[in-house]
């Protein structure tokens, strides 16, 4: 079987890291466009551009949204729909099936996500700014791989396999996160018919069927019913990644097709990452460089202690979990891989850009001083984990 089954479909996983590496100058360079175009004198039209009004539907039935909405609740969807199928692969057919080689990085990225936010609240507790605790959470996988890019080849392959575990684990916890903390007035009955759309589909492949469109227009409905009931409309990528077929489909004449997952993520790597999250950047990095938001003590609380968060309590989350996780015989290193290679993954995994951009507008929306604020602790906790780490990896593999 494996001699007609395409190579690119072999090895997801080196697909994933050579495109990541590669959108990761995509996704630098959107955000430094949007950065310039917000602090330029045409700064005007970037908040207008952003701020258009755009309808979809007809007559009564219709949904408006501003332009940055349509990317972060729309667009936005399919790198959710990628994150499922990740996930999918990794827990059939990756390293969260071995349960003894994912229990170093899936513990590791429990403490890099429980740390972080505990320290953010504790920085703003009392304060306006605790909704936001969710952005201490996320780790940027695609600029994270950039990162260990140029630090390679003095870093062990075996710790890139581990980076990508920690971060889709790390992606799990900030689902959860997301979907417990950050929707709102759940509507029962659309509630009710998101189920029932989950259920159609669970059905649908119980009985073998194998046409893409079905599940395509599921998806939409899943996505709308999930909006309507006040639910992270997102989400329904992260459903339908999960539900999606692991195993090869069978052909009449015994031969088998290639694995559903494996194929959409090869379908939607590209377009996430060279198109929706390059665009999700321009729409939300343009963030004013002034002190306003700093002068303002509630923001100021949300900008230090967001970079607090990231760049301490990432590296004392994973490493420190690391730690007792070894020391306890739950985990072991993978090989190759020493302590100050793990100090200097705690230290880029404090690069959460997408993602915490993301959560930063379900916090505090996306105009006013917190969301300003939040999005200046966001760029600058991922610049400077981003610098320090690479320094670290970079030394550490030189010894």
């Amino acid at each position: 079987m494996s001699g007609s089954v395409p190579r690119r479909i072999l090895g997801p996983l080196q697909e994933l890291l050579s495109r990541a590496t590669a959108g990761a100058v995509f996704l630098i360079a959107a955000a430094a466009v949007a950065l310039v175009w917000a602090n330029s004198p045409l700064r005007v039209s970037y908040a207008d551009l952003w701020g258009t009004d755009i309808v979809v539907g007809l007559g009564r039935v219709a949904i408006r949204q501003d332009l940055r909405h349509w990317v972060n609740d729309g667009l936005m969807t399919l790198f959710f729909l990628l994150a499922g199928l990740e996930i999918k692969r990794e827990l059939t057919s990756g390293e969260l099936r071995d349960r003894r080689r994912a229990a170093l990085p899936v513990l590791a990225a429990l403490g890099g996500m429980v740390v972080p936010a505990l320290l953010y609240l504790v920085a703003n507790a009392g304060h306006a700014g605790v909704p936001g605790w969710g952005m201490a959470m996320p780790t940027d996988l695609a600029l994270v791989l950039g990162v260990l890019a140029l630090a390679s080849p003095r870093v062990p392959t075996s710790l890139k396999a581990f980076v990508v575990t920690l971060a889709i684990a790390d992606d799990v916890g900030t689902i959860v996160a997301v979907l417990v903390a950050y929707s709102h007035d759940a509507g029962a009955w659309w509630a009710l018919a998101a189920l029932a759309v989950v259920g159609a589909v669970v059905l649908l492949r119980r009985i073998h069927v194998r046409w893409t469109p079905v599940y395509v227009v599921l998806g939409m409905c899943l996505w709308l019913a999930m909006r309507a009931a006040g639910l992270n409309p997102t989400l329904a990528g992260v459903a339908m990644g999960l539900l999606a077929p692991a195993e090869p489909y069978e052909r009449p004449a015994g031969r088998e097709h290639d694995p559903p997952v494996a194929r959409a993520e090869h379908l939607l790597l590209p377009w996430v990452t060279f198109a929706v999250l390059p665009l999700f950047a321009l729409a939300n990095g343009g963030v004013e460089l002034s002190a306003a938001p700093l002068t303002d003590p509630a923001g100021f609380r949300v900008a230090a202690g967001l970079t607090l968060a990231r760049l301490i309590g990432k590296l004392a989350g994973i490493v420190g979990v690391s730690w007792l996780a070894v020391r306890a015989g739950v985990g072991r290193l993978p090989a190759d891989v020493r302590w100050p290679h793990l100090m200097g993954v705690g230290v880029v995994a404090g690069i959460g850009f997408t993602v915490s951009l993301f959560v930063s507008e379900l916090a505090f929306g996306g105009t006013g001083t917190l969301a300003d604020a939040a999005r200046m602790g966001v760029l600058l906790s991922s610049v400077v984990s981003g610098a320090v780490g690479l320094v670290i990896l970079r030394t550490v593999g030189s010894d």
